[in-house]
């Protein structure tokens, strides 16, 4: 895990009424149990998402050329098509893996334990279905 977790004013981390660190709750928990220090990108400074949103653009760019390069967007079965993204995404990463494993040496630990993965929602009763 990294130290710190750095993110743009996402509604579902900030609560985005005032300008103080103001999280919602199961983000604070959340950062809470993998002991991250949060920390915002500067509002109205869309550029300083470049280094997530970029990459991002690059594997569908890379992914799209592959596909070409293939000759065809058919797939078999799914499991093939899957096959085919990990290797897109595979050849990807082997050229940063240097860089990779120099970054993971100051990374924490996971927490021992998961957090919860999921909500829960109480509802009320239900009516029967009406009979015929």
């Amino acid at each position: 895990m990294p130290r710190q977790l750095r993110t743009d004013s996402l509604s579902a981390a900030y609560k985005n009424r005032q300008e103080q660190e103001d999280f919602t709750e199961r983000f604070a928990e959340f950062c809470h149990h993998y002991d991250v220090q949060a920390t915002r990108n500067n509002r109205g400074v869309a550029h300083e998402n470049g280094a997530i949103e970029s990459p991002n653009n690059h594997i569908k760019q890379q992914l799209k050329q592959a596909l070409l390069l293939r000759g065809s967007h058919d797939f078999t079965t799914l499991d093939a098509y899957e096959a085919f993204v990990q290797a897109v995404v595979t050849r990807r990463n082997s050229r940063i893996s240097t860089a990779f494993k120099a970054e993971q040496q100051h990374l924490q630990s996971l927490p021992v334990y998961d957090s919860s993965t999921y909500s829960e929602h109480t509802c009320g009763s239900v009516a029967p279905a009406p009979s015929h």
